[in-house]
């Protein structure tokens, strides 16, 4: 006799996670940042599970789909998303975001970064599920930053057609005249030398947990 839908215990799709957390139990999922130029200079951002994603190298614009940067105005506002097309829960835990800045350097320039992962409706209404701010030094030249944040997260249930989004804000704290810039390639097809002379890399990474069932 086969069981009704309602009583089998396990879901019809199995979720495949990075790594798991041995103390807490979560799973993690690696979604790397990316930006889709398309005709027009329509820049599209956007969440991938999949660090194959290989942005250009060639656009000299201010947005390209490597990195985008502002122009002396010292702010970036960038939505990373992905839509949700299995009911999944973020866990109650940590979600660690990596990611490459620069400051095209002036005297009166701090870069700050903020980070905030958000829960999304399909009517676009958010929810702030955890947040971290980091401030790097005032560069006299022009300076890269890697920065990890650590994301104390809420848990939350993603229902199908909901959106996870990462916000990334980039500013310039001191209200100067520098730009600031981000990158975004997944897979990281340019490296860098930051403010400790370390060679980084161009992705931005998110792992966020989720809930695992047994």
């Amino acid at each position: 006799m086969v069981l009704p839908i309602i009583y089998r215990k396990n879901a019809p799709y199995q979720v495949q996670y990075d790594w798991k957390d041995a103390l807490t139990g979560n799973g993690y999922i690696n979604f790397y940042g990316a930006c889709s130029v398309t005709n027009g200079a329509v820049q599209v951002y956007f969440l991938t599970t999949t660090n194959s994603v290989d942005s250009s190298t060639t656009d000299t614009a201010s947005t390209t789909g490597i990195f985008t940067k502002t122009n002396a105005t010292g702010d970036l506002d960038l939505d990373f998303d992905i839509t949700i097309n299995i009911p999944i829960d973020l866990a109650t835990g940590i979600a660690y975001v990596n990611l490459s800045t620069k400051v095209e350097g002036a005297d009166t320039a701090q870069e700050q970064t903020t980070v905030t992962i958000y829960h999304v409706t399909a009517a676009g209404v958010e929810t702030s599920l955890g947040s971290a701010i980091h401030t790097n030094n005032d560069p006299s030249t022009t300076q890269y930053y890697r920065n990890c944040f650590k994301i104390a997260t809420t848990a939350k249930h993603f229902a199908v057609g909901e959106k996870m989004r990462v916000n990334v804000i980039v500013e310039d704290a001191h209200a100067g005249n520098a730009d600031v810039w981000l990158y975004h390639d997944p897979s990281s097809s340019l490296s860098l030398v930051d403010d400790q002379d370390r060679t980084i890399g161009t992705d931005l990474i998110a792992s966020i947990p989720f809930r695992v069932d047994n």
